[in-house]
């Protein structure tokens, strides 16, 4: 999948340079320049640039758009998944205790120290005879 992904890409910016390079007079030698007029404000006009970097710019300024509402979003999950690993970690707190709880009215041995014992004869060295 990533290689198909990789070769999808490759084409869209292979058509994108094609596009800029056979109309290189636009993209790079004709400057233009940005107004905006507000009516309430003095008219505001831009330095004349190639509408290659007005196009780079606005790219630029709508990928930071982007980033920032993704972040927001980001950070919503984390403070979410935090609070569920509290949660779970409680409620594996207390489950714990309350097979203990029941194993001591059952008086079977506690959970934890079966596990114990079985994990000390596994790892302990053996005793020669």
């Amino acid at each position: 999948m990533n290689k198909v992904k990789a070769a999808v890409w490759l084409v869209v910016f292979g058509f994108i340079a094609l596009v800029v390079f056979q109309n290189e007079d636009y993209f790079l030698n004709t400057p233009q320049h940005l107004r905006l007029n507000l009516h309430f404000f003095n008219e505001y006009r831009s330095p004349s640039l190639p509408p290659a970097v007005f196009h780079l710019l606005f790219f630029i300024l709508g990928a930071g758009v982007v980033y920032g509402i993704g972040a927001a979003g980001r950070f919503r999950l984390r403070q979410t998944l935090k609070r569920l690993r509290t949660a779970g970690a409680a409620q594996e707190k207390e489950l714990l205790a309350l097979k203990a709880e029941l194993a001591q009215i059952k008086g079977e041995p506690l959970p934890g120290a079966q596990n114990a014992a079985v994990e000390a004869s596994v790892t302990s060295p053996s005793q020669p005879a």
